[in-house]
């Protein structure tokens, strides 16, 4: 799982996902974090979209597609690594056709690979993923987002 810091680990994806998106012709939007005031002066951030919306403007119409981003310490990880509203949310997409996942970058075996949200929820909690199980993009260096538009 991921260690201390894994936030600076997340950040850094989360750039290099972006510059990938922009070299492969997609468009690709954070969708950031939006809170509500609250009484008394406070603040409750919302629970959020997944982490990226991407465009693909190269097919007849252009597509859309959500995912996640995720990396990991380990070789693998394990559904309760992830949030169940997330997981929801992706699984709602795709019921819709959209392609909605996670994007995940193992670290120790270099290995960037897609998740379906279905995949997820079907195998349901106590499931522990390896890479050979995701859709492989690539590694750090080569690999490609429009694959998840075939996933």
């Amino acid at each position: 799982m991921a260690t201390g810091d894994g936030r600076l680990h997340g950040k850094a994806w989360e750039q290099i996902l972006i510059a990938r998106a922009r070299s492969n012709g997609l468009l690709l939007l954070k969708n950031e974090l939006s809170a509500k005031f609250i009484g008394g002066g406070g603040v409750k951030v919302l629970k959020s979209d997944l982490d990226f919306r991407m465009f693909d403007r190269s097919n007849p119409i252009t597509r859309v597609s959500y995912f996640d981003a995720k990396t990991f310490d380990d070789p693998y990880f394990d559904y309760s690594w992830l949030q169940d509203n997330q997981i929801q949310r992706s699984v709602t997409y795709g019921e819709w056709g959209v392609p909605s996942g996670f994007v995940v970058w193992f670290r120790p075996v270099n290995e960037v690979r897609f998740y379906k949200g279905q995949q997820i929820a079907k195998s349901g909690p106590g499931t522990r993923f390896l890479p050979e199980v995701g859709v492989r993009l690539g590694s750090l260096h080569d690999f490609d987002l429009r694959a998840i538009y075939a996933a």
